[in-house]
């Protein structure tokens, strides 16, 4: 205060002249006021204007300060004041609002309410100082009546009162999701227990003098585990509850155990948890009552350690169903694969990982039932566990497929097949069951576990489809051969959309007149580099994929519309065949996509002809014959493609409703010197006229096929003797061609196409 005045008191205004300050008020029950100002005289009246005044049933406590400095230390030692009433000048022009940003920047103390007063308006801050600071109020004193500054402090205190409360609700909820989260982050039972303890101390911002104790259904409930103990009780861990007797805190935990209900009480606090057969018990000894808010965050931190515990139970019980086989008890699929990771991150020599595949176990399944399955399955697991300990691991893969991982000194096929090759008792029946194993040498191999696992699969089922061995150990050869398919898959889609794939056509000429009749549309894969990829590599791949659907609708709507264009470009109908995989046929939107293409084309649909397998009839007739019936409703044409390799029933071929028999091209490359295949492909191509079906020889590679087929009255005629499926622009130039090129190719064969 630059200006020093005497002055007496009046309910309207404050005089300043000396008097005895008032007695302040008990510490514990009052709002701490800190007073700033350089005059003794304005300490003097302040207390005298305010020693009476009372906020919320709370007496006033003061505190002084002369400078700036001299205050900043007292808000260091007493971070409880409510509020401070600030002179502006003091040992400089600014003091009062270097010391308010002080409070605010360095303190970060944003609870505390502060009143500027000066007797020099000259000085006062301007109105952005006063809004940055969160000053509560500002008063010339000149305008400062004792009725204004009670006003005014009474005013400030509320606001430190609700401003306070929230602060400690939102430090307090922001200790409980830490706590929540520390607890989240533990997952068996005694780090959990123990950071339960922590947490509380932290969040009720006191000692603790805790127990957490644990005890099941079946176990008795007078003496819990003391899981974990803070405070007094640190050392008590891991000990029945009735070590610590004849401590009250014991009896405490038994009477709340007992009464199965938490107990609140000044300084000792029982919570009662219990989650699916397990009871916890957490025992508090609090060296401070707690106030409201502080009950209110333990209840919130209670709720968390209640989901906590049960957390953990579901915790347990999913690692158990991850990490272990439930029928056999033998580790799983996940937990050896995460111990193969272990070893191969440590470099670990000289390891195997065995594949088990019990062979026909279908079969097994199904002949002697499937309690006689899982029984075998148990006793194989049993056996492997015996005989490989120590340095083994041995989990269950799915299904009948075991794993086993060691030293692969100690780990040779012999000796397992020594292990399993002994005769099974089961429900008076002695058996030997056969195995087959895939062998993968750590030592040889680059990847992860899982990689491992399935390369080990793989060799075993290359071993099951060779028949010459019952194991096969990994090679680089297989590798490659994987490497390539993942290579095919990952080029699929972005082939697709890139147009690399094309159509090729090979004619299909008629027997009657030697003409082009047809085409059989068969896709290619050219890459930007060339390469010309087989479609005995890609198709399967597609179709494992998934991406046959997309890549079959391609070849339709590519092939449709050629035929389309062919008939107006030659004026004559050519019909065009396509192939029709079994997941395109099965689709629900396969006939609603070709009512759609045949619509968009305006094509003839009599030109069109869908070839489908008939292995592939033969794994759903009926559902087959069905969607048969519905395709031809659309008015296209259906063929059997590789007639006489399905063993198809004659009664599904009369039911069928076909146009064409296509005979597979292994009986036709035999007809020259094997009578059987001679016999066979005469009997289809009986069978196929007396059926009304038109016959038509896949495969002609010489002049003998054909005039065997031609003699044999086959109706037409497909294969390398008469063109190799062609290009769309070479296919245009032989049909313009075809009497010369006919012509030429005749002259070659020794033999007349009008015989």
């Amino acid at each position: 205060m630059g200006q020093h005045e005497s002055a007496s008191v009046s309910d309207e205004q404050i005089v300043f002249q000396p008097e005895a300050p008032a007695a302040a008020a008990d510490t514990s029950l009052s709002w701490t006021i800190l007073v700033v100002d350089d005059d003794p005289q304005v300490h003097t009246v302040t207390l005298l204007a305010l020693s009476k005044l009372t906020v919320h049933g709370r007496k006033l406590r003061f505190l002084h300060a002369y400078s700036a400095q001299e205050a900043y230390s007292c808000m260091q030692q007493e971070p409880e004041v409510a509020v401070v009433l600030l002179d502006v000048v003091m040992e400089q022009e600014d003091a009062g609002l270097h010391f308010v940003r002080r409070i605010r920047d360095d303190l970060q103390n944003h609870a505390v309410r502060i009143i500027l007063r000066t007797g020099q308006p000259g000085y006062a801050p301007e109105l952005k100082a006063i809004q940055d600071f969160d000053i509560n109020d500002y008063k010339t004193k000149a305008e400062l009546t004792r009725t204004r500054l009670i006003t005014s402090v009474t005013t400030a205190v509320r606001s430190y009162d609700q401003i306070r409360s929230v602060l400690q609700q939102q430090r307090g909820m922001e200790e409980i999701v830490h706590a929540s989260s520390r607890l989240l982050s533990h997952h068996s039972m005694q780090p959990f227990a123990e950071e339960v303890l922590r947490q509380i101390s932290t969040v009720l911002h006191q000692q603790i003098h805790g127990l957490i104790c644990f005890s099941a259904d079946d176990s008795p409930a007078e003496n819990p585990v003391v899981l974990t103990g803070s405070g007094r009780f640190t050392d008590s861990s891991r000990q029945p509850l009735d070590t610590l007797d004849p401590d009250p805190a014991a009896a405490y935990v038994r009477s709340t155990i007992r009464d199965q209900k938490s107990r609140f009480e000044d300084t000792r606090i029982g919570i009662h948890l219990e989650e699916q057969g397990h009871r916890f018990t957490i025992f508090l000894g609090l060296t401070d009552k707690l106030e409201t808010n502080q009950r209110k965050l333990l209840d919130v931190l209670l709720t968390n350690v209640s989901v906590g515990f049960r957390n953990i139970g579901l915790f347990q019980r999913l690692e158990q169903h991850a990490y272990y086989d439930e029928l056999t008890g033998l580790l799983s699929a996940n937990k050896i694969t995460a111990q193969i990771d272990s070893h191969l991150s440590q470099a670990d020599r000289g390891m195997l990982v065995i594949a088990i595949d019990v062979d026909n176990f279908s079969e097994i399944n199904d002949a002697l039932g499937y309690e006689y399955g899982d029984q075998l399955l148990c006793t194989i697991a049993e056996r492997l566990q015996t005989h490989f300990i120590g340095s083994f691991s041995v989990a269950r893969l799915a299904g009948d497929t075991f794993c086993i991982f060691g030293p692969e000194q100690d780990l040779q096929p012999q000796l397992v097949f020594s292990v399993l090759d002994e005769p099974f008792d089961l429900y008076d029946t002695t058996s030997t069951i056969p195995f087959t194993l895939g062998i993968v040498r750590i030592d040889d191999f680059t990847g992860r576990g899982t990689d491992a696992v399935n390369r080990a699969i793989l060799a075993m089922k290359q071993a099951k489809r060779s028949a010459r061995s019952r194991f096969l150990y990994f090679t680089r050869t297989m590798q490659e051969a994987i490497q390539h398919r993942v290579n095919i898959s990952r080029s699929l889609k972005p082939a697709l959309l890139k147009n690399e794939f094309q159509l090729h056509y090979q004619p299909q000429i008629s027997a009657l007149d030697n003409s082009i009749a047809g085409v059989e549309a068969l896709i290619r894969w050219r890459r930007p580099s060339g390469e010309l990829v087989s479609p005995q590599e890609f198709i399967p791949t597609a179709e494992s994929t998934g991406l046959i659907n997309e890549i079959g609708r391609w070849v339709v709507r590519e092939a449709v519309h050629k035929a389309r264009e062919w008939s107006e470009t030659f004026q004559r109908g050519i019909r065009v065949g396509i192939n029709v995989s079994m997941k395109q046929f099965y689709s629900t939107s396969f006939l609603p996509f070709m009512s759609h293409i045949l619509r968009e084309s305006s094509v003839d649909p009599g030109l069109i002809e869908l070839e489908i397998t008939e292995s592939l009839v033969m794994q759903d007739t009926e559902r087959v014959i069905a969607s048969m019936v519905n395709l031809k409703e659309l008015g296209v044409r259906i063929a059997i493609d590789d007639f006489g390799t399905g063993f198809s029933s004659l009664n599904y071929l009369l039911r069928m409703p076909l146009d064409r028999l296509k005979i597979d091209r292994s009986f036709i490359s035999n007809l020259e010197t094997n009578v059987r295949s001679k016999s066979l492909t005469q009997f289809l191509i009986q069978l196929g006229r007396q059926l009304n079906l038109e016959v038509i020889a896949e495969g002609i590679e010489t002049v003998g096929q054909l005039q065997i087929t031609k003699e044999l009255g086959c109706q037409e005629f497909q294969g390398f003797l008469y063109s190799t499926p062609l290009p769309e622009d070479d296919l245009h130039q032989l049909f313009r061609n075809w009497p010369e090129v006919l012509a030429s190719k005749s002259s070659k064969w020794n033999y007349s196409e009008n015989s």
